[in-house]
């Protein structure tokens, strides 16, 4: 059940990922500056007005509002996450290009980078039960799974109390403007990649129970990091928490950092999609231990296997070794290894043919 679940969440994002090309930081601005006075307010933003600026900044006409997930009656910052969640599929929907012939150069939030930031926005909001917007005290809780975003968002809205007053709210694009700066600029992981840290693990001491730092320390160094940004990590390789749990930093700092996946490349986790397999990972660990016990992943296996079996038609070669890899897998399955497992599952089971096949896949 966590197996199928996983998959779904991460198909729906790679697809998402795949067919459009995000929004940009000037696109968010412009609607920054339509809301920043509407924040509590209830039906109070210029239809009008929006609809010229969707239209200038996104090439999409806004002769309809509900589809866009306008409400008469509703909080004018619900209703702006909701044009926000809308926007990036109208795009592709649009074939509109958001810059031309420099779509990467641009500064932007991928898709799945809106998706997962706005479901944790909202989880939040909700939880608060408030209209779209949150406190300072509210936004430095979110994220908390993501040590290292968490600790950068945390730094963030430091700085911003001291130029906004005590009653000061963010609304959603305000959030993913924020998101947008601070948003470590690393590629994720290849599945090459997760093989090394793999192995790794693997090879941990056995006496200690940890991870070698040297070995981490060299698996960085291939992932194109400076001697300065090694240095900064060492606390890390020299963790003396347990190889399972340290593991889960390494992957999670290597994703943020890695310089070695290409922006389109369809086969490779992007760095948000690794930080929605590790949250959900560490749902399914339990007892929080750093590995999925046979109870935890309740089926996993059996599943994978049923699953990589119905769709062998259209897994690869590698996806096949992969099959005959983890068949009758009956241990613990390491943070490494699952990964492994969810990106074989959703990218190189989909079929490639589904994927756009210019530069602008990402």
């Amino acid at each position: 059940m966590h197996f199928k679940s996983t998959l779904i969440v991460c198909a729906v994002y790679f697809l998402s990922s795949a067919w459009s090309n995000g929004l940009t930081g000037d696109q968010l601005t412009r609607l920054s500056e339509v809301f920043k006075d509407y924040k509590i307010t209830i039906d109070q933003v210029d239809q009008k007005k929006l609809g010229q600026i969707i239209e200038e900044s996104f090439g999409i006409r806004y002769d309809e509002p509900e589809s866009f997930g306008y409400t008469l009656g509703q909080p004018d910052s619900m209703n702006l996450v909701n044009l926000l969640r809308n926007l990036p599929y109208r795009l592709n929907a649009c074939s509109y290009n958001i810059d031309s012939d420099n779509t990467f150069q641009v500064k932007r939030l991928r898709t799945i980078d809106v998706t997962v930031f706005l479901d944790e926005f909202v989880q939040h909001i909700i939880s608060n039960d408030q209209p779209g917007y949150l406190t300072f005290e509210q936004l430095s809780k979110l994220f908390k799974d993501w040590k290292t975003f968490n600790k950068a968002l945390n730094a963030k809205i430091k700085e911003l109390k001291l130029k906004n007053d005590v009653n000061y709210v963010m609304n959603a694009v305000d959030f993913l403007l924020m998101m947008m700066e601070i948003k470590p600029a690393g590629g994720g992981l290849t599945l090459a990649q997760l093989e090394k840290f793999d192995s790794l693990y693997e090879n941990r001491n056995t006496q200690t129970g940890s991870i070698d730092p040297a070995a981490s320390e060299e698996v960085f160094k291939e992932l194109g990091l400076t001697t300065e940004e090694l240095s900064e990590l060492k606390p890390l390789f020299d963790s003396s928490d347990s190889a399972a749990t340290l593991l889960v930093d390494l992957i999670v700092a290597a994703a943020e950092r890695n310089k070695m996946v290409a922006e389109n490349d369809i086969t490779a986790f992007c760095l948000t999609e690794v930080i929605t397999t590790m949250m959900t990972f560490k749902h399914i660990d339990s007892n929080h231990d750093g590995v999925l016990s046979p109870n935890e992943y309740d089926g996993f296996m059996e599943d994978v296997i049923s699953y990589l079996s119905e769709e062998s038609v259209k897994a690869t070669e590698k996806g096949q070794n992969y099959i005959k890899k983890f068949d009758n897998e009956d241990k613990t399955l390491n943070f490494a290894k699952y990964m492994e497992i969810v990106l074989l599952c959703t990218k190189y089971i989909i079929p490639q043919s589904c994927c756009p096949k210019d530069s602008s896949q990402s």
